[in-house]
């Protein structure tokens, strides 16, 4: 089960809302990454650290004292470590190091979500009703004005942006805070995934962030959407009832509505078979110049600092950058993880967080992408007495499918 908030103990209103305040801070930041003009580090080091700060701060002690499985923990950067000096060209790259520090970034995030998850859960979905209204803002802009504000380019200004706006086949590609709309899909379904894992359910405002996701055309967006339907569906044949499926058929209501006002169908033919695709392009590229490494190079990972062709090659998905750019190496320190989430969660639950998180257009060093994956694998939520979670998170196990014993 959810172990209990520690939230819920006798504290001051004001010290709730500041914990809060300061939390939704770091989840923004952490879900709304941004890339420096310049191609710099620095401003993503100098989140990192604060969001790494501001967890360590607001997590109980006594859970900072008992890091879940700190063996399986010391292992992925241990595997960075040994791969960056077998690289003899990359000792300790600037990358390699932040992946560690994100890597330890999301620990200590699971910890805060484990000992208020509660309060995280309110975080999470006020960050979400926050994105949504990004989104609608633009799209009213849009509609009124026939310009889109740059919401992202308000917030980071200098950092990395793509064209946002009408296309060449006519549509609009809303972003919300985002750099571009396959990043809004990717993190904003993380998020809903990651809170249903907690909370035990998919709540309203997750399943209205799931629907605002067909708003960016985005094409992982609509496979992000189309798992977060499939485990809905896992939940109502697993529950019953009534109201479950009553909720699903609004929900499917919904989904087809979007698709149908925003002309999905025909926006993806004209994208994918009536011209070249960029996105699709960039990923041809990035797995040509993969093939022409050596057995050896592909074995042992091309590393994190060098780039192998000008392809956008984060675009391929947070997978296989992880094993392309980490080798085998890299690759085993991750592998305790997937094998204590395949045997202590649903398959279903497992299916939807690992391939979310295997597509995600971002590279090995995502926060939000280690958070959800490392949730998934907590073998610490689960207890073994018939006790139950709070009533205002779930009535069963964080996957809703009773915990292995």
């Amino acid at each position: 089960m959810l172990i209990a908030d520690a939230s819920m103990d006798q504290e001051p209103a004001w010290l709730s809302w500041i914990r809060g305040l300061l939390m939704l801070v770091a989840v923004f930041l952490v879900f709304t990454p941004f890339e420096s003009d310049d191609g710099s580090l620095g401003a993503t080091y100098a989140v990192t650290l604060f969001c790494l700060v501001v967890a360590l701060v607001l997590t109980p002690v006594s859970n900072l004292k008992g890091l879940f499985w700190p063996s399986a923990s010391l292992l992925l950067p241990a595997a960075v470590i040994v791969h960056s000096f077998l690289l003899s060209t990359q000792p300790l790259s600037p990358y390699s190091v932040l992946l560690i520090l994100s890597f330890a970034t999301a620990i200590v995030l699971v910890e805060y979500a484990n000992a208020r998850p509660v309060e995280f859960l309110a975080v999470a979905r006020v960050f979400l009703v926050i994105s949504m209204a990004a989104l609608l803002y633009q799209f009213v802009s849009f509609q009124l004005g026939g310009e889109v504000v740059d919401l992202h380019a308000m917030l980071f200004p200098g950092t990395a942006r793509i064209e946002i706006g009408t296309e060449a086949e006519s549509v609009i590609r809303l972003t919300g805070f985002q750099t571009e709309p396959g990043n809004y899909s990717t993190w904003i379904m993380l998020l809903v995934l990651a809170s249903r894992l907690i909370a035990g359910r998919f709540g309203i405002i997750e399943s209205l962030a799931t629907c605002s996701v067909l708003m960016t055309y985005s094409a992982t967006g609509v496979l992000f959407v189309g798992i977060a339907i499939l485990w809905m569906l896992a939940d109502s044949l697993t529950r019953g009832g009534a109201k479950h499926w009553m909720w699903l058929v609004v929900l499917g209501a919904l989904v087809l509505a979007a698709a149908s006002t925003f002309e999905l169908l025909d926006h993806y033919e004209e994208r994918f078979l009536g011209r070249d695709d960029a996105s699709l392009m960039y990923r041809y590229w990035a797995l040509q110049a993969y093939s022409y490494l050596t057995t050896s190079e592909k074995l042992l990972g091309f590393g994190f600092l060098d780039e192998i062709c000008d392809c956008h090659f984060s675009d391929l998905g947070f997978g296989p950058n992880l094993v392309m750019r980490g080798g085998i190496l890299v690759a085993l320190g991750v592998l305790p993880w997937l094998w204590t989430a395949w045997q202590r969660r649903s398959a279903m639950a497992v299916l939807a967080i690992v391939s979310t998180v295997y597509f995600a257009k971002t590279p090995p060093f995502s926060i939000a992408a280690w958070f959800a994956l490392l949730l998934l694998s907590d073998v610490r939520q689960y207890d073994s007495s018939p006790s139950a979670a709070p009533e205002d998170l779930a009535d069963q196990t964080p996957d809703g499918e009773g915990a292995a014993t």
